[in-house]
């Protein structure tokens, strides 16, 4: 009986295309530059497998491979590649490689042979891929505001949105600066969204239109300038998500106009100028500034704007908006009313149900490393994977609600930043009312509770330290009044109070050195203005000396602002203060500041010791 006769196994190409091409670049015939030999060896690598795939093995085994071998593969391959009408799969892979951040020593001079250009493909592909924009509105009418409401994806997936709304200003002192912003997150923005569906079909007219990437950019870009030009810095909100805002806003397509504007810029109207804050606390306890329809300027009261706002509500806010803002809310607070009804169990069992595969246990201990229930709900929600806005809510509520609920003796930061809240608006009703001495007593007590709650934080491993008013702002977000409570407020009462009792001076002395020493990182803005305040305490009593130590330390931990040598500058060229008038002083200070080399603003100086030489003649 005849044995019956077995075929050979049939192995793909594919399998073996690795070795092949790998003992090819380890030959002499590798090494050759017999053009024939190479056309050969290559029509037999390729033979049974697409051309692509040939491209995926060859190029990226040929990176190490010798100087002679890759001065033969930009001699040959390019000629193979276009007597096989190669080219387009060649294309293909070179484009994906470089997409992915590949990169061959020969692809150049490979493109290059055959005339293949993909750099325009492939940045148009990069800035696809980052720019995450969905949509943005604006309604802008020209004279009094301008309201932005944009959305983006937060992951390139493109599975959650964020979105943002921005308020500019057009009347006194903003003048076209940024007014208000706040983060619209994932779970909210089915609501906002909802709420402009119905936006676009006001009494007036259309209130909310749609507007294009490039239109929102510069709209943003123009308000950025006017904040700049006004001195004005950017809302606490928008410093708080400066982050998110910007990894928005800078991958959205440039114009000319808005060319050249850096991250050090958009850093800069974080830092520098009058909080915004500080303004509207004016405007809604004092009054504001509008401009009249023949262009005059009228100062409207704190009490008649709040008629005039009920009258006419597009005046000081979009109407839109509020009315979106008040529907969300309505549907955050009933959802809150539905967990906060259910006992510890059964809340914990609707968090389980909503996706939270953790004990019960390893819950509460991401609440003890926490100083916010808020925080240790949102550490929980980082851990889960993706999932829908409503369960996502219900973890972020849930989570939190069991944290307050079973952690009692932890003080929350929720808490600590309510019951400042409550002092300090107390201590500016006080200071509003004329008792400036009562209020100053309040903002040391406001003081002592932020410093307790900066001790006990930083004593956490588990925690972000604070050493700065930005780290404190960005800790208490949300908490608008903390920049203006410990720099400009601060120095206006404490200037204020002294004049009145001068026994009050040790009292500011020491409490000013206190916030140094609690807050003592270098290069920052809070600092910077601290240090303004504690000057400005030891002018009032008439201490120069101290007034002048101050001044130089901090010539020396700010010598590239601009802004400081202006402001010492202008101490000396008050005539109606013979002590300090002193215009080779100003001079000296000038020529200081435009020495530095790394200056910022050097222009902005420039401009100033101009003007300082052209008013006083000086040569």
């Amino acid at each position: 009986m005849s044995k019956k006769k077995h075929s050979a196994p049939k192995i793909s190409p594919l399998a073996t295309i690795q070795f092949r091409i790998t003992t090819f670049l380890a030959s002499a015939d590798a090494l050759s530059s017999d053009r024939t030999a190479w056309k050969t060896h290559l029509d037999a690598l390729v033979q049974g497998i697409k051309p692509e795939q040939f491209f995926g093995f060859f190029l990226p085994a040929s990176r190490n491979a010798h100087e002679q071998i890759i001065e033969n593969i930009k001699a040959f391959l390019p000629e193979w590649v276009a007597a096989n009408a190669y080219a387009p799969a060649f294309r293909e892979f070179i484009t994906k490689a470089m997409l992915e951040g590949e990169n061959y020593p020969f692809s150049a001079a490979l493109t290059g042979a055959l005339n293949i250009d993909v750099a325009g493909e492939v940045e148009a592909k990069l800035q696809a891929a980052q720019n995450l924009f969905v949509e943005a509105f604006a309604h802008d009418d020209k004279e009094w505001q301008c309201s932005i409401i944009g959305f983006w994806y937060t992951d390139k997936r493109k599975y959650q949105q964020h979105g943002f709304s921005l308020l500019i200003d057009r009347n006194p002192p903003w003048n076209g600066a940024v007014k208000d912003f706040f983060l619209i997150t994932s779970g909210q923005v089915s609501y906002v969204k909802q709420g402009l569906s119905h936006a676009f079909n006001g009494f007036n007219g259309p209130r909310q239109h749609k507007r294009t990437e490039t239109e929102v950019k510069e709209l943003i870009f123009r308000a950025f300038q006017d904040s700049k030009k006004n001195g004005i810095r950017l809302p606490h909100d928008l410093i708080a998500e400066k982050d998110a805002f910007w990894n928005f806003w800078s991958k959205l397509p440039d114009t000319p106009l808005t060319e050249g504007f850096t991250r050090e810029d958009f850093n800069a109207l974080l830092r520098n100028g009058k909080t915004a804050e500080s303004i509207m606390h004016y405007e809604q306890t004092v009054g504001r500034e509008i401009i009249g329809d023949n262009g005059e300027r009228i100062f409207v009261g704190a009490d008649d704007a709040d008629s005039l706002m009920s009258s006419d509500a597009a005046l000081f806010g979009d109407p839109v908006l509020q009315n979106i803002l008040g529907k969300m809310l309505e549907e955050e607070e009933a959802r809150f009313d539905e967990l906060d009804a259910l006992s510890t169990d059964e809340l914990w069992e609707r968090v389980q149900d909503a996706g939270v595969e953790l004990s019960f246990n390893e819950v509460l201990e991401k609440g003890r490393a926490a100083f916010s229930t808020e925080a240790a709900a949102r550490a929980v929600l980082d851990m889960l994977p993706e999932t829908d806005i409503e369960s996502e809510n219900t973890i972020l509520m849930g989570v939190d609600m069991l944290c307050e609920r079973v952690l009692t003796d932890i003080p929350w930061t929720d808490d600590v930043i309510e019951e400042i809240e409550d002092r300090l608006g107390n201590a500016y009703e006080i200071w509003d009312d004329g008792k400036e001495t009562k209020a100053f007593e309040e903002f040391i007590w406001v003081w002592g509770r932020v410093k307790d709650y900066i001790l006990r934080r930083n004593a956490s491993p588990a925690t972000t330290k604070i050493h700065s008013v930005e780290d404190l702002e960005e800790a208490f977000s949300g908490f608008n009044s903390m920049a203006g409570f410990l720099t400009e407020d601060w120095r206006g009462l404490t200037e204020s109070v002294i004049r009145l009792d001068a026994g009050m001076l040790q009292k500011a002395l020491v409490t000013t050195q206190d916030m140094l020493e609690t807050l003592p990182e270098k290069g920052k803005d809070g600092r910077y203005e601290l240090l303004h305040n504690l000057a400005g305490i030891y002018g009032v009593a008439e201490r120069d000396n101290e007034v002048e130590e101050v001044y130089n330390s901090m010539l020396k931990e700010f010598r590239t602002n601009a802004e400081l040598y202006d402001f010492l500058a202008e101490r000396h060229l008050d005539e109606t203060s013979p002590e300090t008038f002193n215009l080779e002083k100003a001079d000296a200070i000038f020529q200081q500041g435009l020495a530095q080399p790394d200056l910022d603003e050097y222009a902005f100086l420039e401009q100033r010791y101009v003007e300082f030489k052209q008013s006083y003649n000086r040569k």
